[in-house]
């Protein structure tokens, strides 16, 4: 672990004067499900003087009609050079000494009606660096029956205060001052066309001392899209957060500590798909994700890239 830039313990603040937050939302070519967020944050920003600052990543504005036609939004930016580290890095931009604390929630969440009230509330109460809040997936109805036994595409929700290793930009705050005394670290553009510049990202700021806690109460939710619905999306899912957890290791400790967790985590979870036929159950989503996280690692090590956010030229 890198040293922390603070000297001694990590500072945390307690003030209790109303922390002022902006909410940045990087979107792409997702029209209906933008404009169903920026319903779920109206009147709940306002109420709370939350500033919304909607990045559009398409260099045409497909985004500006919804953006500056909802009530919510405080801003419109466009950043024409595409990649999602790209548009995060211009939500940041934004990020100035007006702010308190930033809050990045993803194009195609729905917050509930407290979601920022939670989020503020408990960085007041316990002085966090980051708060991660909790994604309900929402599953259809005539969702495959091996998706729903084996509880595919639902995350964790951990208790409260549960201090979290990483976290994504779907649901998370992050203080300022304290992102500033860790250096004020970029999303790293080399993970735009794959994804994982946020796990990058957050887990550069717990390397630096921040601690990230988890708020269950700060609710977003999720819905599936059908072409998330099928084995072949979802194993490729999982096999390229393999190959993003295996390139950050690598930059840390080394292609070796790669190979070595990597080839752990395959047999762990061929142990695991066995014991699920073993006992003539579904085979379930902690055994797919071991084997295939696995399979990612050792598949980064020797050059491989899953390209999930690639654009046609």
């Amino acid at each position: 672990m890198m040293a922390s830039p603070y000297d001694g313990e990590v500072p945390r603040e307690t003030s209790k004067h109303p922390l002022r937050a902006l909410i940045a939302i990087a979107t792409y070519n997702r029209a209906a499900e933008l404009e169903a967020l920026l319903s779920s944050l109206d009147p709940q920003a306002a109420a709370l003087g939350a500033d919304v600052v909607v990045v559009d990543n398409d260099a045409a504005g497909s985004a500006r009609s919804i953006a500056e036609a909802s009530p919510v939004v405080t801003r419109y930016v466009i950043e024409p050079e595409p990649g999602i580290a790209q548009a995060r890095n211009r939500g940041l931009d934004e990020f100035d000494e007006r702010y308190d604390v930033i809050i990045f929630v993803d194009d195609d969440e729905i917050a509930h009606t407290d979601w920022l009230q939670q989020h503020l509330d408990y960085l007041q109460s316990s002085g966090s660096d980051i708060t991660l809040g909790a994604v309900y997936t929402e599953i259809p109805d005539d969702a495959p029956r091996w998706l729903r036994e084996g509880g595919y595409l639902q995350r964790g929700i951990p208790p409260t205060g549960t201090v979290c290793p990483s976290a994504a930009t779907n649901n998370t705050c992050v203080r300022r001052t304290a992102w500033i005394a860790a250096g004020s670290p970029r999303f790293n553009p080399a993970f735009s066309a794959t994804g994982g510049s946020d796990t990058d990202f957050f887990q550069k700021l717990t390397e630096r001392g921040l601690l990230i806690r988890f708020v269950a109460e700060a609710i977003v939710d999720e819905p599936t899209p059908a072409t998330r619905l099928t084995r072949r999306w979802v194993a490729r899912r999982m096999t390229r957060n393999g190959v993003v957890a295996g390139r950050v290791m690598a930059e840390r400790e080394g292609r070796r500590a790669v190979v070595r967790y990597g080839f752990g985590e395959v047999r762990r979870g061929v142990r695991f798909v066995a014991s699920d036929l073993r006992h003539r159950r579904p085979i379930s989503a902690t055994s797919s994700r071991t084997l295939l996280m696995g399979v990612g690692e050792l598949y980064s090590v020797l050059g491989g890239r899953i390209y999930e956010y690639k654009r046609a030229k």
